[in-house]
């Protein structure tokens, strides 16, 4: 967050101004964003440390069911709560395989004003941004080479979405974070980490027991003070961590977010009033997106041999079909990089 004059990402610095940033918030895995995604929903990577790209090396992989740790959101299930994954093009979350008897949970992101205005937000919500651009629909997700002020407006659509239900807003907390770095240089030495399972990468036998590199994180809430700075170390763990402590869930998904730091020390004795509304405003508008023809990001190319693979599943398997739709929606739409 440093890194960029303020007046270019002007709704991250207005957040970070009127609500909590913390500073030592470090991806979970010096690694790129499948592994970090998959610490967040999950508390490991069960040893994978790479994002797949091919989709033949994809699909051996997937029929093997790689991906089937036990996720904060069968955790919340159990406990009687809910859980949406809301996403653009495609989710991501679709690789966890113990979310595919649940795939009607997975909803396009317009269900989530929807939802907001019917009161029907569940107990946590997860965005997934627009990673690949269509006519008239850029990428959001601020991956590079991507338009940053495209997720500029995801952010504050968000924001804005949920101040327009001050019944809901009242009880929120919105976090905004970044799976993982994208390769900048950090002053400060990743810490030590507490390894979530007996797992190890393989070639290099890394045991998961160092964090990345540090990302923005920003607490979002009428709970959480106006321009605080919180210090403490937190990696993306420290999400499941929160959400267990919150909700009183049984369980710790792994060691990691078992020693975890929550965010819930930063939680006001009551909430205050914020008046910070309409941040859509405040966007400048984007420039025109480059015609396409580029080449596709890693993350890109991982996106696509998921739906691939998912797109192949039997159809005998729980939510196959209605993930399989999901799949060839997404392959057949116009896409540049």
């Amino acid at each position: 967050m440093q890194c960029l004059d303020p007046t270019l990402v002007p709704i991250l610095t207005t957040l970070a101004r009127n609500f909590t940033v913390c500073d030592h918030w470090f991806a979970s895995v010096p690694g790129p964003t499948w592994p970090n995604r998959f610490f967040l929903h999950a508390g490991t990577s069960k040893g994978f440390l790479e994002t797949p790209e091919v989709a033949g090396q994809f699909k051996s992989q997937f029929w093997t069911s790689p991906y089937d740790m036990p996720t904060i959101f069968e955790n919340l299930a159990e406990r009687g709560l809910t859980w949406t994954v809301y996403f653009d093009d495609y989710a991501q979350a679709f690789a966890l395989r113990r979310l595919h008897p649940d795939v009607e949970r997975f909803k396009r992101y317009e269900q989530f004003a929807q939802d907001i205005t019917q009161g029907a937000l569940p107990t946590y919500a997860f965005i997934e941004p627009r990673s690949f651009s269509a006519p008239g629909y850029p990428a959001n997700d601020q991956h590079p080479p991507h338009d940053l002020r495209e997720g500029e407006k995801l952010i504050a659509d968000v924001y804005d979405t949920l101040r327009a239900n001050d019944a809901i807003w009242r009880r929120s907390l919105m976090i905004v974070l970044y799976d993982e770095h994208g390769g900048f240089y950090d002053h400060l030495a990743p810490p030590r980490a507490v390894a979530p399972d007996a797992a190890r990468a393989r070639p290099s036998g890394f045991g998961f027991d160092r964090l990345g590199v540090r990302v923005p994180a920003i607490l979002v809430s009428p709970w959480v003070a106006a321009g605080h700075v919180d210090h403490t170390v937190y990696d993306h763990t420290s999400v499941p961590a929160t959400i267990k402590k919150m909700f009183g869930l049984p369980r710790f998904l792994t060691a990691r977010d078992a020693a975890a730091n929550t965010v819930d020390r930063n939680f006001l004795a009551q909430a205050r009033t914020v008046s910070l509304a309409n941040l859509k405003t405040l966007v400048p508008t984007a420039r025109a997106a480059p015609a396409g023809g580029g080449p596709l990001s890693a993350y890109q190319r991982s996106l696509k041999a998921l739906a691939e693979a998912i797109g192949a599943l039997p159809r005998s398997a729980p939510g196959a079909d209605e993930a399989a739709r999901h799949a060839q929606a997404f392959l057949q739409q116009p896409q540049s990089p």
